[in-house]
């Protein structure tokens, strides 16, 4: 687990895509991009069941604050 955070919304947003270049340079990763406004709508339970075919799966949230 990592955990970007900071006032300048710029530099948190350069290292969560620097840390994900690595993560893609390793293989294939599923991406999930969200706002904290929207887990209400897609629901945590979704988020936290592995992958049918095994891919590792990113959770990006952001305006967690």
């Amino acid at each position: 687990m990592y955990l970007f955070t900071g006032p300048e919304e710029l530099l948190v947003r350069r290292a969560a895509e620097r840390l994900l270049d690595e993560l893609r340079a390793e293989g294939p990763v599923e991406v999930v991009d969200l706002r904290a406004a929207e887990l209400r709508e897609q629901g945590l339970p979704d988020l936290r069941t592995g992958s049918l075919f095994g891919d590792r799966r990113v959770v990006l949230l952001r305006d967690a604050q």
